[in-house]
């Protein structure tokens, strides 16, 4: 039951980051509105039981963190090009829903999941765990105001709350 009410607060989180990004991104946040809707709909799709393959979430969060990645690299006309903390910020976010959402078994849905539980991906996870909390506190330090603010700190409220539902259950 704890698992699924931590799947169900991680979806609440993600959805209210993507609500508040949806109505109103500001310059700098465009380019966190594709991945935290994609983000969203995997895990509302892994809580409620799996219409799509986890391979394809995958896929998708790996491919969509190396366009934003390339786009912002391209849209700094160099390739020493800096990206900024937003870029940053979603970037390594969809690896780590990517890499939670590899370790989460065909079919999971239910309370029987383990985020990460598949052998090495257990260790891939906890890195990537850390350096987006470490990348978020640098997001929330170069960004002003709680409209640039709040979406960052749902969306880790959310990843933490997806990794807590695999090993609580």
């Amino acid at each position: 039951m704890l698992p699924d009410t931590l799947h169900a607060g991680a979806v609440l989180a993600s959805a209210a980051a993507t609500a508040i990004l949806l109505v109103g991104a500001r310059r700098g946040q465009a380019i966190a509105v594709p991945a935290a809707l994609l983000m969203t709909v995997a895990m509302a799709d892994g809580a409620s039981g799996r219409w799509i393959g986890t391979v394809w979430w995958v896929s998708a969060q790996i491919l969509l963190a190396l366009v934003i990645a390339a786009a912002t690299r391209i849209a700094a006309g160099t390739r020493r090009g800096r990206g900024s903390s937003t870029t940053l910020h979603e970037t390594v976010g969809l690896l780590l829903m990517a890499a939670i959402g590899a370790g989460m078994p065909a079919g999971a849905g239910e309370a029987a999941t383990h985020h990460g539980a598949a052998g090495g991906l257990t260790a891939t996870v906890i890195v990537v765990f850390a350096l987006y909390a470490g990348v978020t506190v640098r997001h929330l330090r170069a960004r002003r105001g709680l409209r640039h603010r709040l979406p960052a700190l749902l969306m880790v409220t959310a990843a933490t709350m997806m990794l807590a539902a695999g090993w609580s259950g």
